[in-house]
């Protein structure tokens, strides 16, 4: 990136005396999504992977929807100290563009400080999923008077007077491959998250789950989160169930017909929801118990909003 920086100066002297335009920050593939229907051809787009599937998922984004390059910073995922140090060069393009942002992450490191630095900027969060119920919003809002959140779970927010609902409608078309034959036709998928990883759940319970909807559902594939780990991708696998690894976010995937299950299982993961309103298919969820007092709280918030949104408990 610095290479690309130094060698093509007069791209990035143009990006910084464009300051009245807006800026979009994006670290996941489904933050992009969100977003992109919103890019005007003036706008400035970072995208900054966290990790090498990340990257991966992206890149086959990209790939598809053909965006100006001279618009475009792109900050891959090269392990720990790169990732550091493009959070430092995100913040130099987000601080100069501070008028007009626009971030798909509120916990984000990037967002975090911004919003530190920044308390009356005008800020426009896309939220991506379930991460913004790690937040106490109300007191978000109070403190940053120019922030506003579009969101497609705008349910979860029905009290809020500055959530924008964001009735976002994939354009399948323009993702299709040529001569595709959808998968999974009239058969059960299992959505996978990466629960095991980040310490919220312990393998057993999950695999109970998993193994659960095996049995008794008839559930025969298991679509990977982007970001599970190996060791519990192998125990999903001994359980006797096909793994499959998507090139896309599953929101695409399902747009574009690649994959055409019946109806989908899972846990917490914001995939059960997207599938639920955008594609109106048969969503099943199985409820989490956690001994943590805070993040029960939180899983039974989302709970609560998948019920609104007519997922079925099991």
């Amino acid at each position: 990136m610095l290479k690309k920086i130094f060698s093509r100066p007069k791209k990035y002297f143009n990006i910084f005396t464009r300051r009245n335009k807006k800026l979009f920050f994006i670290e996941s593939p489904f933050q992009f999504l969100c977003m992109e229907p919103d890019f005007k051809c003036t706008d400035l787009v970072i995208i900054r992977s966290t990790s090498i599937n990340t990257s991966r998922q992206l890149k086959h984004l990209l790939d598809y929807k053909k965006l100006d390059q001279s618009n475009l910073i792109i900050f891959p995922y090269y392990g720990r100290f790169f990732s550091a140090l493009s959070i430092i060069l995100s913040l130099v393009f987000v601080f100069v563009y501070h008028r007009n942002v626009c971030f798909g992450y509120l916990p984000s490191r990037v967002c975090k400080t911004f919003l530190f630095f920044f308390r009356s900027a005008r800020c426009l969060i896309y939220d991506d999923g379930v991460a913004t119920l790690n937040y106490t919003l109300q007191d978000v809002f109070t403190k940053q008077p120019g922030l506003k959140i579009k969101t497609l779970f705008y349910k979860m927010f029905e009290n809020e007077d500055k959530i924008i609902p964001h009735n976002i409608r994939f354009d399948g078309e323009s993702y299709r491959k040529d001569n595709i034959t959808p998968k999974f036709k009239g058969e059960s998928i299992f959505v996978g998250t990466k629960v095991v990883d980040d310490g919220i759940l312990d393998a057993a319970q999950y695999l109970h789950a998993v193994k659960s909807s095996i049995v008794s559902k008839g559930v025969k594939h298991y679509i990977c989160h982007r970001d599970e780990g190996f060791l519990i991708i192998e125990s999903i696998k001994s359980l006797g169930v096909n793994i499959v690894k998507l090139e896309v976010p599953i929101e695409i995937a399902l747009a574009s017909k690649e994959i055409a299950p019946e109806s989908i299982y899972g846990l917490i993961t914001t995939s059960l929801l997207t599938a639920k309103i955008m594609f109106d298919i048969p969503t099943f969820y199985y409820p989490v118990t956690v001994s943590d007092k805070a993040l029960s709280k939180e899983l039974k918030e989302l709970e609560e909003t998948f019920d609104r949104y007519g997922l079925i408990r099991l």
